[in-house]
């Protein structure tokens, strides 16, 4: 009986202890599942960064392309077709470019076409076809600026058929060098850049890789491969050309539906689908794939290219599934030894379980290293780039931008996420604060504003892009420049043009004040020598002493206003009392050199918005100019007017003088370009001056005769266009076109 109830508890314990096993078992069975399903996951989100990566790679070399585009087309070679240095000026910009997929650079001026190849080889052919039709789009005028991104197209381009993508801006003579010193503004064309899409897209494309063998591939907004690892897929029809492996029957839906619903309509994102081919295996297998979007010109918009990041989920699962086979294995053995080792089994899962842990914790690792790289790339940039939310809060922020903000190279970047940007970067104009911000998110843009950080303050050059997080919520990435010696060289170099004008005007006003001067002595001469003057004429004398002594003060005041140095804002400011004021500091060298100054200034003249100082130095500079330019007397004659065509204010400064020789005229906004002796000029005034009439939005020219052109009516005229300024319900604008 005993035995029997032994034997009994024996079977119990026995039954007991295998259902035990057997959960056990079953439970390590349903972990494996569910640590191979997160794996997967986090596989395919470190694919989806690395899709992510060539979408803003193939973004910015399509970026840089349109950028050297656009400054090709500045040169006054390319806009007036000078045929000497036309090829040389095509090769210096193919030379920086032809790596990234450009065949060609094309001059179209609607009946010739100039053409410089990769191979250096530079021709000229009549004008038709696709020139014909890229002539045709630049001449109109809604285009103006913009650039044209052509569809892509197979054909026959030398030797093989390429992938071909037209760049295209329109040409117009906007631009002035000595053999054209004054622009036409008439359209003179396009320029093309002619693009190899396959070679674009394969310098980024192919550097890819997820896992051991995933590869990324490009399809275009049709839905053709523009690269694949599959040299026959090039131009293919995504949707068809699967199908193709047709010993192996397999659906092809699910790719086709992330295709046509997902990729194609611009989003981003992860999914699985069935394939028949990976580096050259013909099999039936499910792959992983993310996607994420290109767009050429702006989100939304097309054009619109999709990459993709692809790897067999056969590769995952053999990365975990290694130490779960010896787990089940031991489990197994367990089994057919269950009453000696039944205990030690608990023990040995649990060992396994951690093993397992830090396995897929080391893999994991794995996966992210290759998203790490490309971080370092942001976080050793010398510029600061951040991620801020709509108030302004960080997101994240680069080593570089954190240690400027800081000054401490210790401070952790974790720290600051959550944290106001504003705290730390405080505006100090209305370029960009808080409440601006949010009007920009609508758009990329690119500002120049002045900040203080700590007690230092600085100015930067910022761009903003709006970004969309995965939450849907809209963020903004800054990447920011310091700028301030730049800002400090401009400030240097005006006040030095300063310095120079008070060395002109000091003749003027010394003998201005010794008159003065002279009268003060005599009557004070008068006081100490003749004792018999009566109270009166004592009286009179000091009044005369008193009224000379005011005159040398307001002379040294006016001196004072115009070279008191201080920080240059913008203000609502007058042109008439403007150009009083200057008037008064050089009255006197008028008188001395015998100079006629005739004024027709405009009554009721809309104001402008600059800095007052920095406009009264532009009319020094000029007028100086005008009196050096008639030392044996002359006429100097100052204008100004409304003109209401152009909503612009202009003033005319014109003398008498000699005229500006023809070999000179092109040079004269030159930097340190003078005619005058050694010592006389800086070569800084007309340079200086340049500079602060167009930071305003204003244009400065000049018409002149020299004696032999015209030896009745020679002389210089410098004519001087600023927006003018209109104020509505507390409002500002100021309207006008510029001509420059």
């Amino acid at each position: 009986m005993k035995n029997f109830l032994t034997e009994r508890r024996i079977i119990i314990g026995f039954i007991i202890t295998v259902v035990f096993l057997l959960m056990v078992f079953f439970t390590a069975l349903t972990s494996f599942k569910k640590v191979r399903q997160l794996a997967i996951v986090e596989f395919n989100q470190s694919q989806l960064v690395l899709a992510r990566h060539v979408s803003f790679s193939l973004k910015t070399v399509f970026n840089t392309l349109k950028q050297e585009l656009t400054i090709l087309n500045l040169s006054p070679t390319i806009q007036y077709l000078e045929k000497v240095s036309l090829a040389n000026r095509m090769r210096i910009t193919l030379s920086a470019i032809q790596n990234k997929g450009v065949l060609e650079i094309r001059r179209i001026d609607g009946n010739r076409v100039y053409i410089l190849n990769r191979d250096g080889v530079f021709k000229e052919i009549r004008c038709s076809g696709e020139d014909l039709k890229l002539f045709k789009w630049a001449q109109r005028a809604e285009n103006k600026g913009k650039i044209y991104i052509s569809s892509i197209s197979q054909r026959p381009f030398g030797a093989s058929k390429r992938l071909i993508m037209y760049l295209a801006i329109p040409t117009y003579q906007d631009s002035f060098d000595e053999a054209h010193p004054r622009p036409t503004y008439k359209f003179a064309g396009c320029l093309a850049f002619i693009i190899d899409v396959n070679k674009l897209t394969e310098i980024v494309a192919s550097k890819v890789r997820s896992g051991k063998t995933g590869y990324a591939w490009v399809i275009d907004e049709s839905g053709r491969f523009i690269y694949h690892p599959r040299k026959d897929y090039i131009w293919q029809n995504a949707f068809f050309v699967r199908k193709k492996e047709a010993h192996i029957p397999i659906s092809f839906a699910r790719i086709n539906t992330i295709q046509r619903e997902n990729m194609l309509s611009g989003q981003e994102g992860t999914s699985w689908y069935i394939s028949n081919w990976h580096r050259g295996v013909t099999k039936k297998m499910k792959k992983l794939i993310a996607y994420s979007p290109v767009w050429l010109e702006k989100e939304g918009k097309p054009p619109l290219w999709s990459v993709a990041v692809v790897a067999p989920m056969q590769e995952v699962k053999t990365m975990i599934s290694g130490v779960y086979k010896q787990q089940l294995l031991l489990q197994g053995l367990v089994l057919l030894t269950i009453v000696c080792v039944s205990f030690s089994v608990i023990g040995f899962e649990r060992h396994y379980s951690i093993q397992l842990k830090k396995e897929v914790e080391k893999r994991t690792k794995e996966l992210r290293a290759s998203e790490e790289r490309y971080r370092m790339l942001i976080e050793n940039a010398s510029d600061l780039i951040y991620l801020i939310d709509t108030e302004g809060k960080i997101v994240s922020i680069n080593r570089y931008g954190l240690n400027f903000i800081t000054g401490d190279s210790s401070v952790c970047p974790e720290d600051f996420i959550g944290k106001n940007i504003f705290s730390y970067i405080r505006p100090l104009d209305n370029a960009l604060t808080p409440e601006t911000i949010k009007e920009k998110i609508n758009g990329a843009v690119s500002l120049e504003h002045e900040v203080q950080i700590g007690h230092q303050k600085y100015w930067f050059n910022t761009s903003l892009i709006p970004i969309k997080r995965r939450s849907g919520e809209i963020a903004i990435l800054g990447i920011s420049r310091d700028i301030t010696q730049h800002k400090e060289m401009a400030k240097q170099l005006f006040n030095t043009e300063k310095l120079a004008s008070l060395g002109i005007l000091s003749a003027g006003v010394a003998h201005e004040i010794n008159n003065p001067i002279a009268v003060i002595l005599g009557f004070a001469d008068l006081l100490l020598e003749d004792g018999e003057l009566s109270a009166e004429e004592r009286q009179q004398a000091l009044k005369n002493i008193q009224q000379e002594a005011e005159k040398c003060k307001k002379i040294v005041e006016n001196l004072l206003m115009f070279t008191r140095f201080k920080e240059y804002t913008e203000e609502i400011t007058d042109v008439n009392s403007n150009l009083e004021r200057v008037i008064a500091l050089v009255s006197n060298n008028l008188l001395i050199k015998k100079i006629k100054l005739e004024k027709e200034l405009s009554p009721n003249l809309p104001k402008i918005k600059a800095d007052a100082k920095q406009i009264q130095q532009v009319f020094l500079n000029i007028i100086n100019n005008a009196i050096q330019a008639m030392p044996n007397a002359g006429c100097l004659k100052i204008t100004t007017r409304l003109n209401s065509e152009l909503n612009m204010v202009e003033i005319f400064i014109k003398d008498s003088g000699p005229g500006i020789k023809l070999q000179h005229r092109r040079k004269i906004f030159d930097p340190f370009f003078t005619t005058k002796p050694e010592g006389k000029g800086t070569g800084l005034g007309l340079f200086v001056s340049y500079g602060i009439i167009t930071k305003y939005g204003g244009t400065i020219d000049f018409e002149t005769r020299t004696e032999e052109e015209d030896k009745e009516n020679h002389g210089t005229t410098f004519i001087i266009r600023l927006p003018s300024y209109i104020s509505k319900q507390g409002g500002e604008k100021c309207q006008g076109k510029s001509s420059l």
